[in-house]
């Protein structure tokens, strides 16, 4: 897999996870390495890329022949995969994506039919700030990592910049949440200082770009 960011020309593989094209010595030079748990490209299967989409979130999905599907996070520089074995597709060999930015769903096109995975929506339906809900609540870190917090009964929050702010029974800020790519947002326990916050009862704020706001509670138990 080859993918060219302006400046340099990269391979991506499934032994050596990048290499970088050295233009002085026309050679592929090893840039970056696997960590030995990580997820490689199409699961170290040798296959043969067929598509390829980056999302509105600078997300890449490339498509194989044989191995489903693979998804590179640039942030994170990390690759998830997608087959059978670990999921519900119609086939391995994929064909074509697409994508539908309201309800957030990547369209995969196989020669079996069309799956769709919810990747996260782009444009959202008018909604406003109705019945904010907690869940799982009370919530331990043990067991999940981290407690929605949505906007009942269409689980979109409100077109616009959102804010949820996180507070401690004694009314101090723990932390401030960013809204995610699913149109909620997502606490995983931890105060701005990326300290586990201690048990207790702790409140969350949503406020809209119109300066509306809903409040509700998370009981936290470790």
């Amino acid at each position: 897999l080859y993918m060219w960011d302006e400046t340099n020309w990269y391979k991506y593989d499934t032994a050596i996870k990048r290499y970088r094209y050295d233009t002085a010595r026309n050679t592929w030079e090893r840039d970056i390495l696997y960590y030995v748990d990580e997820e490689r490209l199409f699961g170290s299967e040798r296959t043969t890329p067929t598509a390829i989409y980056k999302d509105p979130f600078e997300r890449l999905w490339i498509g194989s022949l044989g191995n489903g599907f693979s998804m590179y996070n640039a942030k994170t520089e990390r690759f998830t995969n997608y087959f059978p074995a670990n999921s519900p597709l119609l086939s391995s060999h994929i064909t074509h994506f697409g994508y539908e930015a309201t309800e957030g769903l990547l369209l995969i096109g196989t020669p079996d039919g069309l799956n769709t995975l919810k990747i996260g929506r782009w444009v959202k339906p008018e909604t406003s700030l109705e019945i904010l809900k907690a869940y799982p609540n009370p919530f331990r870190p043990q067991l999940l990592q981290s407690v929605a917090i949505v906007n009942q009964p269409t689980d979109i929050m409100p077109r616009g910049k959102n804010i949820c702010r996180i507070y401690d029974s004694s009314g101090a800020l723990v932390a401030d949440l960013e809204e995610s790519y699913f149109s909620r947002f997502e606490w995983d326990g931890k105060n701005k200082a990326d300290k586990d916050c201690a048990s207790g009862v702790y409140f969350f704020v949503v406020t809209d770009e119109a300066g509306n706001s809903k409040k509700g509670k998370i009981v936290l138990i470790r």
